[in-house]
């Protein structure tokens, strides 16, 4: 029988972007490290907080804050960027929500995209 102390859990960097809907420009909002898997567990929050907003950079933005430091302490992140100053976009609409990784200096993986239109 394995032991817990055994099993190596992978840290990877994520990443949360929204893409701008007139110029499909895409801004990161929120950066963290976690463990590979909490990953499935944010996704599906990512997806409830997707469809609470409305498809307004501001709201969807606020709503993830919140969201964000619930998740700090349900899943032990210990440390997280978040962008708070956003004024020159709060009012456009977002396209998508995305959802990615990377492990040290690979390429960037998407996991999930949530579109809103």
């Amino acid at each position: 029988m394995m032991s817990i102390n055994n099993i190596h859990m992978a840290i990877y960097n994520y990443t949360i972007a929204m893409q701008l809907q007139a110029s499909k420009e895409t801004i990161v909002v929120a950066g963290f490290n976690a463990h590979e898997e909490v990953e499935a567990a944010i996704g599906r929050h990512l997806l409830n907080l997707c469809k609470q907003g409305d498809g307004k950079f501001m709201l969807t933005q606020s709503l993830l804050q919140k969201a964000l430091e619930q998740w700090q302490d349900y899943f032990n992140i210990s440390a997280m960027q978040v962008l708070h100053n956003a004024s020159y976009v709060q009012e456009q609409n977002i396209n998508a929500v995305q959802f990615c990784k990377t492990k040290d200096l690979d390429k960037e993986q998407l996991i999930s995209r949530y579109a809103l239109v």
